[in-house]
């Protein structure tokens, strides 16, 4: 008994400290201009996004680095998706619309999207763009400057995250709160081991000579979080990749309400595990079911003790997410009853394969 609260008590203490460091280490993408000749393909897959895509191909329009070329690849959509980008092509030269070929056997759509768009640029970096994200400031500039003075292979960026229903509210932030409590994001960058590995696939610029080589996402080919393993094999091959948060550069509604924000998470929890049912369970345990039993069986001092670390810890990580922090303290209780209710439908995605994503099943 006493060493199981002991390992709940550290779990907690080493998560707030992961938290604190991030805070006082450079997580966010610094504003940074670059006059530069180098070419960048910025690479937009795209399926059923007529609501999004023309303000992500307008805001692109608009960045101060010019040396770029965008091309979208339609991904058999049924809306007006490819009518719109065919509009935006009259008037912007340097845009190409797409025709997407059928997904092989093996394949996840959206790996298969970016390793098709892959193979028609012609940049010496390449920029993977999700079609639903908005760009402010000078985000080309500022990322190139960062993979250059580095000399990165990969530079991956967290979007802020815009919510505009209370579903959202209950589902979104989770995403933060885990990654932020769990890994330093500097260490990506800092240390080569690929088990220190997080990336978001809604921004993910790459050197292209190291890209044409490895063929990243043709290697990733049938995994639902490409995204983390693409940096694991950047790091594997002994190259440099860093995550960063974005800085009022580029955002995102990730998800249209409750419903699909939890079929979302269901599809990548699991995965963002390893896979592992044992971690995930693990992990629930330790941040969930423990406090409970504290509570149950009368430890009130650790449990309030743990009650104020959990509602210093959300705040924190709420401020470096740009996330409400009244907001998500009020809603910790409900986000871990959700929580709980995505864990259990992505286990059994693992099993059954009966999540889909638009319009495709995944297996989480």
């Amino acid at each position: 008994m006493d060493l199981l609260i002991a390992i709940t008590v550290f779990f907690l203490v080493l998560r707030l400290a992961v938290a604190f460091f991030n805070s006082i280490t450079p997580t966010h993408l610094q504003f940074g201009w670059l006059s530069s000749e180098e070419r960048i393909s910025i690479l937009i897959p795209a399926r059923n996004e007529a609501a999004n895509i023309a303000n992500l191909l307008n805001d692109l329009s608009k960045q101060d680095y010019r040396q770029f070329e965008i091309l979208v690849l339609d991904d058999g959509s049924t809306d007006q998706t490819a009518e719109i980008v065919r509009s935006f092509c009259t008037t912007e030269l340097r845009c190409r619309l797409i025709k997407g070929q059928e997904l092989p056997p093996g394949w996840m759509g959206k790996n298969w999207a970016c390793h098709q768009l892959a193979a028609q640029a012609t940049g010496d970096y390449f920029l993977f763009l999700d079609a639903d994200v908005s760009i402010n400031g000078p985000l080309l500039s500022s990322a190139l400057s960062k993979m250059k003075s580095k000399n990165l292979a990969l530079l991956s960026l967290f979007p802020g995250q815009d919510m505009k229903t209370a579903g959202e509210w209950l589902v979104v932030p989770l995403m933060h709160y885990l990654l932020l409590s769990m890994l330093p994001l500097c260490f990506i960058e800092w240390l080569k081991y690929p088990s220190l590995a997080a990336a978001n696939g809604q921004f993910m610029l790459f050197q292209a000579k190291h890209y044409r080589t490895a063929n990243w996402h043709s290697q990733a080919r049938g995994k639902v979080t490409e995204d983390i393993e693409i940096m694991k094999l950047v790091k594997r091959a002994r190259l440099k990749g860093a995550t960063l948060l974005e800085n009022n550069f580029i955002r995102c509604r990730m998800y249209m309400g409750f419903g699909e924000a939890v079929n979302g998470f269901s599809k990548n929890l699991l995965a963002g595990f390893g896979g592992s049912i044992f971690n995930l369970l693990s992990y629930l345990y330790l941040t969930v079911f423990s406090y409970a039993f504290l509570f149950y069986a009368g430890y009130w001092q650790l449990a309030l003790f743990m009650l104020l670390a959990i509602i210093f810890l959300r705040s924190l990580i709420s401020a470096m997410a740009d996330q409400n922090p009244l907001w998500n303290v009020l809603l910790h209780v409900f986000q871990v009853v959700v929580l709980l209710y995505i864990a259990a439908r992505s286990i059994a995605g693992k099993y059954f394969g009966n999540i889909t994503w638009k319009g495709r099943k995944v297996r989480s």
